[in-house]
């Protein structure tokens, strides 16, 4: 009977431990929503604290981005998770995408308008995030605001928008149908859709370029894996390379095996290593 007690104190002990992020359930941070794509945590009034701004993958859930919020969130730090869709950040990039970007914009301006020096970080997940990120980064680059951009983290990213990714869009979109049979259709419209995209919107075509050519000086971290076969490791390092000869400070962490956008879940401790480094630079960078 003794033994038995012990096993179940163990693993209610287990149990109590493993909670997301350690944390305790009455020792939950302040929640904001903005409206239904942005949303502010660990809210800080007085504006001294530094902004993460961390913009989600394609179809990607608040739930999922807040484990990565609350690495921030950890240190003190405010955060604003920005969603987005497949069909925004991709499909109607220079409708529905621009204006989530300017939204994104009034809530920033807004957020440092107490502090106006306030800082602020990036962090985009694929290229749904990045996508919103870089217009964002476009419509605020002749601001005030843009001077508060202390840096920008990249998790599988960036991805060059051609034919060739265009099959992680079609595996991403049939996934979203629950009817077997209508999965064969949905692939075959959104190949026709990616292609037309592809080869025919300037903000996609010129995606890259401007990405690449950015004099924005702010330093840059990568993230992402050689097993990833959404991102391909080269091409981000490509990407590196480019960046990096134009001065810009960049630092990368490429990994083995892990998969597109999971590299917290597979490698917790060297990631959340990694994001404290690199804030810490860039906070203290004035």
């Amino acid at each position: 009977m003794l033994s038995r007690v012990k096993i179940i104190q163990k693993q209610q002990f287990v149990s109590l431990v493993d909670l997301p992020c350690r944390r305790c359930l009455s020792n939950k941070v302040s929640e904001n929503k903005i409206n239904k794509r942005i949303t502010i945590r660990n809210e800080d009034t007085s504006q001294k604290t530094p902004l993460v701004c961390l913009f989600g993958w394609g179809n990607g859930k608040k739930e999922h981005i807040q484990k990565y919020s609350e690495i921030y969130e950890d240190k003190g730090h405010t955060t604003m998770i920005v969603t987005t869709t497949l069909l925004n950040s991709l499909f109607r990039i220079s409708t529905a995408g621009a204006r989530e970007s300017k939204d994104v914009q009034k809530v920033l301006g807004k957020e440092c308008s107490i502090n106006k020096h306030r800082e602020i970080i990036f962090h985009s997940f694929s290229n749904g995030g990045c996508a919103i990120s870089h217009l964002t980064t476009r419509s605020i680059l002749k601001t005030n605001l843009m001077g508060n951009i202390k840096g920008h983290v990249f998790d599988s990213c960036p991805i060059i928008p051609n034919l060739e990714s265009s099959d992680a869009v079609e595996r991403a979109f049939s996934q979203l149908v629950d009817i077997p049979a209508l999965k064969p259709t949905i692939k075959v419209i959104s190949k026709l859709l990616v292609k037309a995209v592809v080869n025919n919107n300037k903000d996609v075509k010129d995606f890259m370029k401007e990405m690449t050519e950015s004099t924005i000086k702010t330093p840059q971290l990568f993230l992402f894996s050689k097993s990833d076969k959404l991102a391909p490791y080269q091409d981000i390092l490509d990407f590196i390379g480019k960046r990096k000869s134009l001065g810009i400070d960049t630092t990368f962490m490429l990994w083995d095996k892990s998969n597109h956008c999971a590299h917290l879940r597979k490698n917790p401790e060297k990631y959340k290593e990694e994001i404290d480094s690199f804030v810490d630079k860039c906070i203290t960078q004035l």
